[in-house]
């Protein structure tokens, strides 16, 4: 992993100051920023480009569930760890419902936890980031393609299609979302595939999908 760049939002100066040390003790790479209440942060956020900012809930000011929110407002995605007192689970779920990516509580094992946890964090971050850009890579090659791509959940339903399918069924790509794959068969090919799944199902096989399915354009 590569260097990370932290963010620590924490009024009591010392307890910082463990945190960093325990921060760096694991992570000996790792950069920390320190600030002392929320909105400081938020105005630098575009200059130092955090990769996870740790905040406490109890802050002067700004508490973390105001962080958050602020965060929000400002369409600001960076992985937020909220850290918060025992008997605080409610905060917790709130933060976690507000956007946050994980959370501590103050615990004797409290600094020891710390490193993975942005670690684990950043990681999580990494591959969300490395998944939407593949993501992006497909659709914009299949939103090129002369062919016919689509994508169906495990339940056989249309989460996506490439405008092609108007030219070859007569509907839009959005008519084509959260209906069965069955839902565009011809009357005769439903029957068809009904009865085969039927069978394979007695037999206790796997049904295997079509090699030539018939479909019905809108317009027919």
């Amino acid at each position: 992993m590569k260097p990370l760049n932290v963010v620590i939002i924490e009024d009591e100066e010392p307890h910082f100051q463990l945190m960093k040390r325990a921060i760096n003790k694991e992570l000996p790479l790792a950069s920390v920023d320190y600030f002392e209440e929320g909105y400081a942060c938020l105005q630098r956020l575009d200059e130092i480009s955090p990769d996870v900012i740790i905040t406490d809930y109890l802050m002067p000011g700004m508490n973390g569930i105001e962080f958050l929110k602020a965060l929000n407002r400002e369409n600001k995605d960076i992985p937020v760890i909220m850290i918060t007192g025992q008997g605080s689970e409610s905060i917790a779920v709130q933060a976690m419902k507000l956007g946050a990516w994980d959370y501590l509580v103050k615990t004797p094992d409290f600094f020891t936890l710390l490193p993975s946890v942005i670690e684990k964090v950043v990681r999580e971050r990494r591959l969300k980031d490395t998944l939407g850009e593949t993501e992006r890579r497909f659709r914009d090659l299949a939103e090129s393609t002369s062919d016919w791509i689509w994508e169906m959940d495990a339940e056989g339903k249309y989460v996506y299609s490439n405008p092609v399918v108007e030219s070859i069924l007569g509907y839009r790509p959005d008519e084509m979302l959260g209906k069965y794959f069955y839902d565009f068969f011809s009357q005769k090919e439903m029957e068809t595939s009904a009865h085969t799944s039927l069978q394979a199902m007695a037999a206790g096989n796997r049904f295997q999908a079509l090699t030539i399915v018939i479909f019905t354009r809108k317009d027919m």
